[in-house]
């Protein structure tokens, strides 16, 4: 349970091995046999499904980071042709609420015809695959499925690292493993891709150096 799934393991392996494999199927077994589950990992884990996040956040507060801002809320039922997939963290967490706040501003000074889910946006289901349990996992990515297609955007950006692993590399998977049907192919974007992008073409200017060093 003290893995992090970080994938280290897997690539310093000289024979190869998917160690990562093996922990979540040990892991979902131990789940379902409700046996040497940590009560960390059982209460997280039931609070995704309770509140759609980890944080034991409210539904109703998980907008609350874009009063104000004039955002689209599509869940309401305008349209946009980008979906701005905020994320559990930010969302909740008072202290990364301002980036999602700074790239919704980004955004809107680019131009792009964006949007968000509001209160229907939940939980990508990283914490849930991470810990083996594929039932809440199925059931968060069939969720976020259906508010994709009913929003009718044609591409999703995210300032979220693990939203954009489970959106872009996971979500295809379980979309063929549960026979879910969409009209569209939706794609994804993390928003540093965007960003490029914008300046590239143009459509974002930087007015200033920033005399710092970054990672992400």
């Amino acid at each position: 349970w003290m893995c992090t799934t970080c994938g280290a393991c897997v690539e310093e392996c000289p024979l190869s091995i998917n160690n990562l494999d093996i922990i979540r199927e040990v892991r979902g077994s131990k789940i379902e046999e409700g046996t040497q589950v940590p009560a960390l990992v059982g209460t997280t884990l039931e609070t995704i499904f309770k509140y759609g996040n980890p944080y034991q956040g409210a539904k109703s507060k998980r907008i609350e980071w874009a009063k104000d801002l004039g955002i689209k809320d599509l869940s309401k039922g305008e349209e946009a042709a980008l979906l701005y997939y905020v994320g559990c963290a930010s969302a909740y967490d008072t202290r990364l609420q301002e980036i999602a706040r700074s790239a919704a501003g980004i955004f809107t000074k680019a131009g792009l015809d964006f949007g968000i889910l509001g209160n229907k946006e939940t939980c990508c289901g990283d914490l849930a695959k991470r810990m083996g349990e594929d039932g809440l996992l199925e059931e968060l990515v069939i969720k976020n499925y259906e508010a994709f297609e009913k929003s009718g955007v044609q591409g999703i950006v995210t300032t979220c690292p693990h939203g954009l692993k489970m959106l872009r590399d996971e979500y295809p998977l379980y979309r063929t493993k549960l026979d879910i049907q969409t009209e569209t192919e939706i794609k994804i974007q993390h928003y540093t891709e965007l960003l490029a992008g914008l300046i590239q073409e143009k459509k974002l200017t930087v007015s200033k150096k920033l005399e710092k060093r970054v990672t992400y």
